[in-house]
């Protein structure tokens, strides 16, 4: 055969595209590029196209995971400048390689590497951006832990059907979408959340005392926990709230260590801490210096204030906060050296004992982890 085709161009079998929608000087645009391969290479079309003959899936997904959402944002400045400067020079006649058809553009641009967003941040982008979470939903990053403690999915309250009546106490979880702040009609405050998890979003009421306690530590996107009581009933229920608390995508472990040989009375005060400043989704253990055997307590919620009490209660040099230097350093290691075989702009471990080491680092804190929690 002469031709390896029966057709004047190949054929693939598999191909995506994309619509892209942006604004620009007050108007609806859409996103066009020019077709890089034949039929009707140059012309205008969506972006996307057909894998190429010799091109396969997992080459294909390797390139995509390589650009992070993170490097096309952070890099997303200096793109449009390299854009406006191409036109600048087309339109002063200053053809550019692209233009009399050599290879690579003279206007060429490289992205700075940058680690991927989290999976919280990247839920706000896609928010922000289309009105809808596409990643996740965050609330699914405390569902656990809420069920743990008695949490129902909202869909449970709203349905028509709902075993859940007028003044019934109940527990939610969720995402803080909205907050409203009102005066009722004896001049008292009032905050009004919107609160959503995966299966419904509902109406979360504040009054005075609720307001005082805890208004400070609210803010929209926050992940929290909260107990209060049913208000009407069905679709239209809302909650009147009694107890708040925000819960973090990785908990914070308190420990609280002391030279005394003896638990008792450490214990006593840790216990009195704690009912003080109640909350969930972090745990505080207390820990003898010199039998080194820590013993968990409970549960509250760590926050900057509780952390400032805790050490000022104890002694600062007994307050340990466990994890969160852990997790910063092994983050910094990896978005600076190059774990993966693609991270081509990061530095390399020229040692593969280092590799193992950090590989054992990582799985101690895992393991350590699970077994607190």
């Amino acid at each position: 055969m002469e031709n390896q085709y029966c057709y004047k161009y190949p054929r693939p079998a598999l191909t995506t595209d994309q619509v892209i929608f942006g604004f620009g000087e007050g108007e609806l645009r859409v996103l066009l590029i020019r077709r890089g391969n034949e039929p009707f290479k140059g012309k205008w079309a969506l972006p996307g196209g057909f894998m190429d003959m010799d091109e396969d899936a997992e080459t294909i997904e390797s390139e995509i995971n390589n650009i992070s959402n993170s490097m096309i944002v952070e890099n997303l400045g200096d793109m449009l400048n390299n854009i406006k400067k191409a036109n600048k020079n087309i339109n002063k006649g200053q053809l550019t390689l692209f233009d009399i058809g050599l290879e690579k553009p003279s206007n060429s641009f490289c992205m700075n590497e940058l680690p991927e967003y989290d999976f919280l941040q990247k839920c706000r982008f896609e928010k922000d951006a289309t009105g809808m979470y596409v990643s996740g939903h965050p609330a699914s990053e405390i569902e656990e832990a809420a069920k743990k403690h008695g949490a129902v999915d909202i869909a449970d309250i709203l349905d028509e059907n709902s075993v859940f009546e007028n003044n019934d106490k109940v527990s939610i979880y969720g995402v803080i979408t909205e907050i409203t702040r009102k005066v009722t009609k004896n001049g008292n405050p009032m905050m009004i959340l919107k609160v959503e998890d995966e299966t419904e979003s509902i109406t979360v009421m504040m009054f005075d005392r609720a307001i005082q306690q805890y208004a400070s530590e609210l803010h929209e996107d926050g992940l929290v926990f909260i107990q209060g009581k049913v208000r009407g009933g069905g679709e239209d229920s809302s909650i009147m709230l009694d107890k708040v608390c925000e819960m973090k995508e990785t908990p914070v472990i308190l420990w609280i260590a002391t030279p005394d040989t003896s638990l008792i009375n450490i214990k006593k005060l840790a216990s009195d801490f704690m009912r003080e400043n109640s909350g969930l989704g972090d745990y505080v253990y207390v820990m003898s210096l010199k039998t080194r055997k820590p013993e968990l307590l409970g549960e509250i919620s760590v926050t900057p204030e509780v952390i400032q009490k805790a050490r000022i209660k104890f002694g600062n040099e007994n307050i340990k906060m466990m994890f969160d230097v852990e997790f910063k350093t092994l983050t910094d290691i990896g978005n600076n050296y190059r774990i993966r075989h693609h991270e081509k702009n990061k530095t390399d471990i020229s040692n593969d004992l280092h590799y193992e080491y950090f590989y054992k680092r990582c799985l101690s804190l895992i393991s350590i982890l699970l077994k607190v929690i």
